[in-house]
């Protein structure tokens, strides 16, 4: 008695026809057997492909009939995705599609990217072809990134045009666009926060969340990065309208990656430029306390409170500089704490800080601000005396801030 395995050697071996009256008997035979089941459905596929490559698309479209009808197995995914693309080839107006395709595995993705765009014009609702094309689009991200000079404008359309497609999300072709978009983030002409609001972060994966190993190294993941630099284009752009969408996503970060120290800077400083400056404080007070040591948590918190206590303001600002930090880190701490010692006119303590900031920013080639420049010209500057350093004033001001800290923590 005939078998599949019969079936399938004579299919490998040319003899299609033959094939095919061998799986129609065995089928007949018993059509529940799931390996005569798939006999018999390659050899449908076989024969619609020749069909098709004869022009022949009635026989064609009877043989996708014929393989529509068994009932094959779920878990074969090779086989179900061959019937659908025994769909496609059976089907006059969608051959645009396999011939995208095939241009792709050719490698020819100009002309595989051009026949993508006539296809999802005419059938815009197709899943597999929307995937496809994003795929190829994907190909050109990668050729545009990772160009000489990455021309911004193609960037922003390969990213139009991809947010409009109907694919999988979330899903690792999803994110590999996100990833695309934060190599670009800091191009003025691209809109970062509308592109992820497009995108929306609610897609982002578990795997999008776990940080990677190189070279015994560790570096964020694609989310920490992305609610990071979401975070500083708000701030440094004043995009105060956009902070209620990035917020919840910085808390996710916040409770995620514990050990990121910019995540609870930026949350402080987003609810500080839309004026909820209590919640700031509040949300702050228990991270100086933690960092007690660290001179970002004391400088932050002097930028919040500076509106209200100017006082309070200098004394954070003091326990900020007599934490053990790198020069380059402080250099625009003591610039800032410069300018309330100005007003307080202790101009030898903000001579010091002044010229301390402009010494390290010299040293480390970093961008020295006109207003630093323009105090360096002031006659009280050239007048005040040299200082080697403000430690004991320093030590005279702290108080106040440590104070405050306490009130918070057991009052």
């Amino acid at each position: 008695m005939a078998s599949s395995q019969e079936v399938f050697a004579l299919r490998k071996s040319g003899s299609l026809d033959e094939a095919y009256t061998m799986a129609l008997k065995i089928i007949e035979a018993d059509p529940n057997d799931e390996w005569n089941i798939k006999a018999l459905a390659w050899c449908l596929y076989d024969l619609t492909k020749r069909s098709v490559s004869k022009n022949d698309y009635a026989t064609a479209e009877n043989f996708v009939e014929q393989l529509e009808a068994l009932e094959i197995n779920e878990t074969d995914e090779i086989l179900l995705k061959s019937v659908e693309h025994a769909k496609v080839l059976a089907t006059p107006e969608k051959r645009i599609i396999f011939q995208a395709k095939e241009k792709s595995k050719q490698g020819n993705h100009q002309g595989a990217l051009a026949l993508f765009r006539q296809a999802i014009q005419q059938f815009p609702d197709d899943i597999d072809l929307n995937t496809q094309f994003a795929w190829e689009l994907q190909k050109e991200g990668k050729i545009i990134i990772y160009s000489e000079k990455v021309n911004i404008f193609n960037a922003r359309q390969l990213l139009a045009e991809y947010i409009k497609l109907n694919n999988e999300r979330p899903s690792l072709l999803h994110s590999l666009f996100l990833k695309f978009g934060n190599k670009i983030t800091d191009r003025e002409e691209f809109n970062f926060i509308a592109f992820l609001k497009l995108w929306d972060l609610n897609n982002l994966r578990e795997e999008d969340f776990e940080r990677f190993n190189k070279d015994g190294k560790t570096y964020p993941s694609i989310a920490e990065k992305i609610f990071q630099h979401g975070a500083k284009l708000i701030l440094d752009k004043k995009l105060s309208q956009e902070v209620d969408y990035i917020l919840p996503f910085v808390d996710i970060g916040i409770e995620r990656f514990q050990d990121n120290i910019w995540l609870t800077y930026y949350k402080a400083k987003l609810l500080h430029l839309v004026d909820r400056n209590k919640e700031a404080i509040e949300f702050l007070i228990p991270v100086v306390k933690e960092k007690i040591s660290e001179y970002w948590t004391w400088s932050l918190l002097a930028e919040l409170v500076i509106e209200t206590d100017r006082e309070k303001a200098i004394s954070c600002y003091c326990k900020s500089l007599l934490c053990k930090a790198e020069d380059k880190f402080i250099a625009n701490v003591r610039a800032n704490f410069a300018e309330l010692l100005i007003k307080k006119e202790l101009w030898s303590e903000a001579k010091c800080e002044i010229a301390s900031a402009i010494k390290t920013k010299e040293e480390e080639g970093t961008k020295i601000s006109e207003k630093l420049r323009e105090h360096q010209q002031k006659e009280w500057f050239k007048n005040a005396s040299n200082k080697k350093n403000n430690i004991d004033y320093y030590n005279s001001q702290k108080q106040l801030a440590e104070e405050f800290i306490f009130i918070h923590c057991f009052g």
